[in-house]
């Protein structure tokens, strides 16, 4: 009799861009929660949590959440901690 296997759990499909030059970065289209995730080098919990305190600059589409390249270079420009030297 054979032992039945384990069901192995389903991975969690996330978007993971190595390239630079991403599409969506080069067209400078709006991203998707993922993608500002991956182009902020932060999870995209970290993007969700931000957007629900309203820490980081996004558009709503319908009931989508997008996030425009213009505006989250504009955003990290404005968290830099200039050094005291």
């Amino acid at each position: 009799m054979a032992k039945p296997t384990p069901a192995k759990p389903k991975a969690k499909k996330q978007f993971r861009s190595t390239n630079p030059r991403h599409p969506a970065v080069i067209e400078r289209r709006p991203l998707t929660p993922a993608e500002a995730a991956d182009y902020l080098g932060v999870t995209e919990r970290w993007v969700r949590r931000a957007v629900q305190e309203r820490r980081v600059p996004f558009m709503k589409v319908g009931r989508l959440l997008r996030f425009h390249p213009d505006d989250l270079d504009s955003w990290l420009n404005e968290q830099r901690v200039p050094a005291e030297r």
